[in-house]
């Protein structure tokens, strides 16, 4: 596939999968031999059902939702460079680069602000409404 038409897969990705919550639309884009490079995160294996636990596992938790801030392809590589925004007022950045080979991604490498995600939560635990409830 070309590279525009890569673009548009991560597209959907990100749109479709990460903040509508379609984990059927992984099964489709995501190699069956997909492996995911994250050096802080957890590793949860390979293929489809191992990207739709990390999303579950980063939804989840967090409510995010990604806002593609650039998308660059060049041969068989993508570069999404993201803003994810969730709760407790929640926003970090991040850049995943994508590999594809024949239509789907079987490669991934991904690092964001792990730091400001802590300092974040951090802020949001001993904010004085963290300790009220409903």
């Amino acid at each position: 596939m070309s590279p525009p038409e890569n673009k548009v897969i991560v597209q959907r990705l990100m749109e479709e999968g990460w903040n509508q919550r379609n984990f059927v639309v992984v099964e489709e884009i995501v190699g069956p031999e997909h492996v995911f490079h994250e050096p802080s995160g957890p590793q949860l294996g390979t293929g489809p059902e191992a990207y739709v636990n990390r999303m579950k596992l980063y939804a989840g938790a967090l409510d995010t939702h990604f806002t593609i801030e650039d998308l660059i392809a060049e041969a068989d590589r993508v570069v999404v460079r993201w803003t994810v925004r969730g709760r407790h007022n929640l926003e970090l950045t991040g850049i995943t680069i994508h590999r594809f080979e024949a239509g789907k991604i079987l490669e991934s490498w991904g690092n964001w602000d792990q730091l400001g995600l802590m300092q974040q939560l951090k802020q949001a635990r001993s904010s004085p409404q963290a300790g009220h409830s409903a």
